[in-house]
């Protein structure tokens, strides 16, 4: 990590509009939010990957590493949706969650067309059926996940509760070019990737007592490789035993 000492301030705003609306069929109770959010930064501070320290002889590839540099201006625009829910069928509770987040991270000192609202604005509209690769190398934020998905289900029956959850993670877009260069196997993951990737987690816990749960949690079931970080591979299958005491 190389230092800065230009480094600036970063600035900006943020405006979100929401909904919120409940909703009751039968004997389920639930709730849909919805919410558009639009973020503007003025000297942004992003992670740069390159060569900060030239070839010499006593170090012929010169050193790589990360540095803090501001971006002139940025925009992410994107919208929030979720649904939340319980009810019982029969002696079975049911409690529902999930969500859905879309965002659209322009470098607006790259795409200059994009600070007027109104190109922005189609741009994001057309942004759903996906990006050029060329654009999105360039002119994207880097290192951000545009598609993030969370669901999760459970079922108590009497003092026994069971779960089920998944999550999705959009691929990186963009990220820096030296790093598959200078990261051994990193194109071939990047690869692997594809589309993106969905992790799913399952697990059983018992009621002992009105204070005390005992579960067990398997997550990532499918033992998937996958990076939420380039490069920073996230845990594997894992079983942990999990004992949580009310006071």
């Amino acid at each position: 990590m190389f230092p800065n000492p230009q480094l600036k301030t970063e600035f900006g705003w943020t405006a979100e509009f929401g909904i919120k609306q409940g909703f009751k069929i039968a004997n389920w109770n639930g709730q849909l939010d919805y919410a558009l959010f639009w973020q503007e930064y003025t000297d942004l501070i992003e992670f740069k990957f390159d060569q900060y320290e030239p070839a010499t002889l006593e170090n012929p590839m010169g050193t790589f590493g990360f540095k803090a540099l501001n971006l002139q201006q940025a925009r992410v625009a994107g919208m929030e949706a979720s649904i939340s829910g319980s009810g019982a069928i029969g002696e079975v509770i049911i409690n529902v969650l999930g969500g859905y987040t879309y965002s659209y991270p322009v470098n607006l000192a790259q795409d200059t067309s994009a600070k007027k609202a109104s190109n922005y604005i189609k741009d994001f509209a057309k942004s759903f059926g996906g990006v050029d690769s060329a654009y999105a190398a360039s002119k994207l934020l880097p290192y951000r996940n545009r598609h993030l998905v969370k669901f999760d289900i459970e079922a108590t029956y009497r003092k026994i509760n069971i779960g089920y959850g998944v999550q999705y993670y959009s691929k990186f877009e963009n990220i820096d070019p030296l790093l598959y260069i200078i990261i051994p196997g990193l194109p071939k993951f990047m690869t692997s990737v594809g589309s993106g990737d969905w992790v799913h987690q399952a697990r059983i816990g018992v009621n002992i007592s009105p204070n005390l749960t005992v579960s067990f949690i398997v997550n990532n079931v499918m033992n998937l490789e996958y990076a939420t970080r380039p490069a920073r591979m996230d845990p594997p299958r894992t079983f942990n035993l999990q004992m949580r005491f009310k006071i």
